[in-house]
């Protein structure tokens, strides 16, 4: 079963840079933390598509390591706002518009001014293509951004080592790309792919919930660590940022 093609970015004659920047004026004494989490795909579109089991589909697993992600933000009382909550488009429309359906994913954290934007996937690699089944890991994406004093690069190698002291994937690293979710995020944006499909090792994986769990609290950790060093705090049992970041 061949996986619906869906492009990676949007062409940049097509590109609509966001009206909504978020700002921080100099009189708020805090601001509050909110996270957005995206799982990747849904609805008509399935992402990768098994090719060792029926029906097992990337929007799935997508969704159900998110879950896992809200519920330990929840457990500690991190905002939280997930861009679909169940099988469905980001965007909705009476026809799947996939440039929309990109740009929907980070206009929704620009409009809530989102403190980090977080997109959950599964990787895949041709397995048409000697070597392609042997491809397995799991791999960090940024958009090579400055926030700050800090860089997206900075914060993709937090998550990246959260998520290596939890999993047993092998770490491949951060890598550059320019991915319209993280292209069009105006906070500080990473894209997870969190193992290969298309490797029968990480199939196994994806497919355990001890590993969805696993993954899921590296994700947690990860963006932890993150807003912490951003200067997030809890006080009063809600995370915010004292003064201006």
């Amino acid at each position: 079963m061949k996986p619906l093609t869906i492009p990676d970015t949007i062409p940049a004659e097509r590109t609509i840079q966001s009206s909504i920047t978020p700002t921080k004026k100099a009189s708020q004494a805090e601001n509050k933390v909110l996270i957005v989490i995206d799982p990747g795909h849904g609805g008509t579109d399935p992402g990768t598509c098994s090719i060792y089991k029926k029906e097992l589909y990337e929007k799935d697993i997508n969704l159900d390591i998110a879950l896992r992600v809200k519920a330990l933000l929840e457990h500690s009382n991190v905002p939280i706002l997930m861009t679909r909550e169940s099988d469905t488009e980001v965007y909705q429309t009476t026809k799947y518009d996939s440039v929309e359906e990109l740009r929907e994913r980070p206009r929704i954290a620009n409009k809530n001014d989102a403190t980090l934007f977080v997109s959950i996937h599964v990787n895949a690699y041709d397995t048409n293509l000697s070597g392609g089944e042997h491809h397995n890991g799991t791999e960090i994406y940024h958009a090579d951004k400055t926030h700050g004093v800090y860089t997206s690069k900075k914060f993709a190698e937090m998550m990246g080592k959260a998520i290596d002291q939890k999993t047993q994937t092998k770490y491949n690293g951060v890598i550059t790309k320019n991915f319209s979710v993280l292209r069009l995020s105006n906070m500080p944006a990473l894209l997870v792919e969190t193992a290969y499909l298309t490797n029968k090792e990480d199939h196994k994986r994806l497919e355990s919930d001890e590993f969805r769990n696993a993954i899921a609290e590296g994700i947690y950790d990860g963006i932890i660590e993150i807003i912490k060093t951003m200067g997030a705090h809890k006080k009063n049992e809600t995370w915010c940022f004292s003064g201006v970041p």
